[in-house]
């Protein structure tokens, strides 16, 4: 997310990040095709790979990647290593694109505000679904990247059949830093924890506004006032939101009690969630307030997008 985002590799090393950048298309995905792609998108162009097996393709899955400049195709390897390479021999092709600025990518993300990179998302979706004869295509993100997802399959339904949204509020950009300090706080042993956070997160969007130029003062100036509720409300396509029971940063009750707010008389049936056991904002086996980084995924999210995927 924003302010005290934490990657979904964060637990490597600096050294084994560098490595991972360095062969990341070489390890992503064993024994599989890598295709690389400047896909023209709504700014400028996208730096794309899609990794498939020899076998026909029947459906894309389009990426997306976090917030912040951490958030590269490079620095998610091991992540979509885990949700993705097992549906490569099931007919799926996946691509990951890097956002505005990013490696090849063209541009600049601190400028993009949610629809920037949806209809970026959108572009990579219609563009690969051509190039590779596919009729169907899903967008998956995750952290900021499940957001993009929730706008991109509001907007674009004719490009995207379904979406999942991994670790993607359902609450405002403002709530989601505030959840971040309140759990920074609460595991730090303070008290109030989530009046603090209110006050530092105060701070925090003032600031955005008084020297928001550049860099991630810029982008949240740009972002701070986003609401998903709109775009959740305009979907007609299947969706599933998917939280960790211990998520720091994405606090799956509220997101849930949050649905309640915008769906009074009940979550529509193309809306559907799942709060995964005992794991955190990267679906990591961790407590709220891990003593030690957690190396371990969830098996029960890697099952639960593939069972859900494989509903018709």
């Amino acid at each position: 997310m924003e302010e005290g985002q934490r990657g979904a590799d964060d637990h490597l090393p600096k050294t084994m990040k560098y490595l991972i950048t360095l062969f990341f298309p070489f390890i992503l995905f064993a024994q599989t095709d890598t295709l690389t792609f400047q896909i023209p998108g709504p700014a400028g162009r996208l730096e794309t790979e899609v990794y498939k097996v020899k076998k026909p393709v029947h459906s894309l899955i389009v990426f997306l990647v976090g917030s912040n400049v951490g958030s590269t195709r490079a620095s998610y390897a091991t992540f979509s290593k885990y949700f993705f390479e097992d549906l490569l021999e099931e007919g799926y092709a996946v691509a990951v694109f890097d956002k505005r600025g990013i490696g090849k990518s063209e541009r600049n993300w601190t400028k993009a505000n949610f629809r920037d990179r949806a209809a970026d998302a959108g572009a990579v979706g219609a563009y690969l679904k051509k190039e590779l004869g596919v009729q169907k295509a899903i967008v998956v993100g995750h952290s900021q990247g499940g957001w993009i997802t929730q706008v991109a399959l509001a907007e674009y339904p004719e490009v995207f059949e379904r979406g999942i949204s991994l670790a993607g509020p359902t609450f405002s950009v403002k709530e989601q830093i505030i959840n971040d300090y309140t759990s920074k706080y609460f595991c730090a042993g303070l008290e109030d924890p989530r009046g603090k956070a209110e006050k530092k997160v105060r701070k925090i969007l003032c600031m955005s506004r008084l020297m928001g130029w550049k860099g991630n003062f810029q982008q949240l100036r740009i972002i701070r006032k986003f609401e998903p509720s709109p775009y959740l409300k305009k979907i007609n396509r299947p969706l599933l939101l998917m939280f960790g029971e211990n998520d720091a940063l994405v606090n799956p009750q509220t997101c849930v009690e949050q649905l309640s707010k915008i769906f009074p008389q009940g979550t529509p049936p193309v809306i559907q969630y799942h709060v995964v056991a005992q794991s955190n904002h990267s679906f990591r086996i961790s407590p709220l307030c891990p003593k030690e980084r957690t190396k371990e995924y969830a098996e029960e999210a890697k099952v639960k997008v593939k069972s859900w995927l494989s509903e018709r």
